[in-house]
């Protein structure tokens, strides 16, 4: 059997439930088994858990640099806020380390969509035609991209949120649960929209969203 070694970034809620996606696909190939070799987290937050569900224990770091043999594994990002997924898909870049992508069997993704590396698409998600997926991003569980979507780097689409055609999220922005964007309406780098807004318009980086229609103004400050 062949296997492909992840190091997994976080132990959090997150990559709690990447883990069960891992464990659930190993029972079902007999060709390939994905193995998580190592996790890294400032804290052990639930590592305890992701190791019940794996059957074995991973080396623990603190910190990417204690990591071995790193030329042998994908790292995969499993933290779930934008920013520190932007902060660290940059370390692990300039450290040079592979990083790694995962996508759940319920997924549909349409042939002409383009998806860049690292990105996390989520059980029963809608890529459709001509997406452009940016690397890092993640689509959490049931979220639609319409056609023509374009997704910017290390952004965060929640569970059940709806982006029809030729709608624009920015790098780093983040799209709270059941969120819904109208047709060509944009968000920019670092934006975040609170959770059922609905996005009618075109906003610039840095904005704070909510409401229906979704209102707001420039929170936050945007990094490189």
């Amino acid at each position: 059997m062949n296997t492909s070694k992840f190091i997994l970034i976080g132990s959090g809620d997150f990559a709690t439930e990447i883990t069960e996606y891992i464990t659930e696909k190993n029972k079902e190939s007999s060709n390939k088994e994905l193995i998580i070799s190592d996790i890294v987290s400032k804290t052990e937050h639930r590592l305890n858990e992701i190791c019940n569900i794996l059957g074995y224990e991973p080396t623990y770091h603190n910190s990417i640099s204690t990591i071995e043999r790193k030329n042998k594994k994908n790292a995969l990002i499993c933290l779930g806020s934008a920013e520190r997924r932007h902060e660290c898909y940059q370390e692990l870049k300039k450290n040079k380390f592979t990083i790694g992508s995962f996508t759940h069997k319920t997924a549909w993704l349409a042939s002409s969509s383009k998806i860049n590396e690292g990105v996390i698409v989520c059980p029963y998600v809608f890529i459709g035609a001509n997406t452009i997926i940016g690397a890092n991003a993640v689509l959490n569980v049931r979220a639609t991209i319409g056609h023509d979507v374009k997704i910017g780097k290390s952004a965060v689409i929640s569970p059940h949120a709806n982006l029809n055609g030729k709608s624009i999220c920015g790098d780093a922005s983040f799209i709270g649960a059941g969120t819904i964007m109208d047709p060509q309406c944009s968000i920019g780098d670092f934006s975040k929209v609170s959770s059922g807004s609905i996005v009618k318009g075109d906003f610039g980086n840095g904005f704070l969203l909510s409401g229906n229609p979704a209102k707001g103004r420039k929170m936050f400050k945007i990094k490189a």
